[in-house]
């Protein structure tokens, strides 16, 4: 009896899932591994970083699950430069990056770990949530 109980609530739960994702009540969230096969590359930095001040440069993605970046932060006469490696992830349609190394540790220290949550990602831009829950859009650069 109860096999026949749990093959209905499956059965039902699928259609309200099918029904809810074709008339836009589901977001289309990218899967893992679209994620991770087009991160891969060179993305464009340009924005406000969590403490009000800008962000200028690059960070790029490898196979092997490392990163590399550098940036500007602040303006004026004395922006902070720095650069930071790392090892990223996907999982469950987050970016997990773990800084583990930086040339500016009093700023970002080695072991930060830094959660974006992918809005959508394509050839030429991605579109995520950072932690502080503001939409951040990256554009590919040609490497």
């Amino acid at each position: 009896m109860w096999n026949g109980v749990v093959a209905v609530f499956v059965t039902a739960s699928m259609v309200l899932v099918s029904e809810a994702s074709s008339f836009g009540g589901l977001p289309d969230v990218p899967m893992d591994e679209e994620i991770t096969t087009h991160i891969i590359g060179k993305w464009a930095i340009d924005e406000v970083g969590e403490l009000g001040l800008k962000v200028k440069g690059t960070a790029h993605y490898h196979k092997d699950g490392t990163f590399d970046g550098q940036a500007v932060i602040g303006t004026g006469d004395d922006p902070a430069k720095i650069k930071l490696t790392g090892t990223w992830k996907v999982a469950k349609g987050v970016i997990v990056s773990t800084v583990t190394k930086s040339s500016l540790p009093a700023v970002i220290a080695k072991g930060v770990t830094y959660r974006f949550q992918v809005i959508s990602i394509d050839d030429e831009m991605l579109r995520y949530k950072n932690e502080a829950d503001k939409e951040v859009v990256r554009k590919r650069q040609k490497e």
